[in-house]
């Protein structure tokens, strides 16, 4: 105790001051107060219940009818595909065609690739208009949307058609010698294609409105009408009479035009408006 007494002061700890040191208990005990109100008020909010009937309901009455208008188009165009595989009079000519059309198809996703997102841009803007309460703007999202696409589609289809030769001799190796008669057809195809890709990518485009909307169940129904009961007997229809690639190709551009119609129809006459997604 002596040697502790004896060392100079400026070398002993010193002691907090008081008031600091109060001020320090005082903020303590606050935040001790804060963390137990918080608590209580964690204990007070009502859990939420593992399954709700009400919000199932509503994935099942907008989620199946999506789900569905994609596998009929699926369904739908995989039987046109099969039915392509077996024109011409001769193997070699069946092989032309289809080597043709496949090439011609390929070409057609590429360019309307896009439009799958366009189609969610505006099922998307429409969803959150609608979720603000404003249809109205729905309405202009949705019209904008269109434009947009329509325009994209219209531009890159036209350098489709200025560059068909170029486009074609990518895939002319597929020809097996007959080079000249598989950009003739090809020609043919896609100009086909250039008809019905308008038209083509307006309804996709206005059926993701429609399904930002929550009319997701006409968006399958007219699907299911116009695939099944329209298009693919036309298909048969035409391959009896005249078994021919463009003639076949042509029936896609009726389908899709009464399609289009349909979902502008529909869209024009505002029952969407009157649906409640809750």
């Amino acid at each position: 105790h002596s040697i502790f007494r004896s060392l100079p002061t400026s070398h002993r700890r010193p002691k907090p001051p008081k008031e600091k040191a109060h001020r320090s208990i005082g903020t303590y005990r606050s935040d001790q107060g804060t963390r137990a109100e918080a608590e209580r008020a964690v204990r007070c909010v009502p859990a939420a219940p593992a399954c709700r009937p009400d919000l199932l309901r509503r994935i099942l009455r907008f989620g199946v009818p999506s789900g569905l208008y994609t596998i009929l188009n699926m369904i739908s165009f995989t039987i046109f595909v099969f039915v392509t595989e077996h024109v011409g009079e001769t193997e070699s000519e069946q092989k032309l065609a289809l080597a043709v059309s496949t090439s011609c198809f390929t070409v057609n996703y590429l360019i309307f690739a896009p439009m799958e997102g366009f189609a969610l841009g505006a099922s998307t803007l429409v969803a959150q208009a609608i979720g603000r309460g404003d249809r109205d703007a729905a309405a202009v999202a949705a019209r904008r949307t269109l434009i947009l696409g329509v325009g994209f589609v219209a531009a890159v289809a036209a350098l489709a058609l200025l560059f068909a030769h170029e486009i074609l001799d990518i895939f002319d190796g597929a020809a097996n010698g007959d080079v000249a008669a598989f950009h003739a057809l090809g020609m043919n195809l896609l100009a086909l294609m250039a008809a019905w890709m308008l038209f083509d990518a307006a309804d996709v485009i206005i059926g993701g409105a429609l399904k930002g909307a929550g009319d997701t169940k006409f968006v399958m129904t007219w699907a299911l009408v116009c695939a099944f009961l329209v298009w693919l007997p036309l298909v048969f229809l035409v391959r009896h009479f005249r078994n021919t690639m463009p003639a076949l190709w042509s029936t896609m551009i009726a389908y899709v035009i009464v399609v289009f119609a349909g979902s502008a129809i529909r869209w024009r006459r505002g029952a969407w408006r009157r649906l409640r997604l809750t």
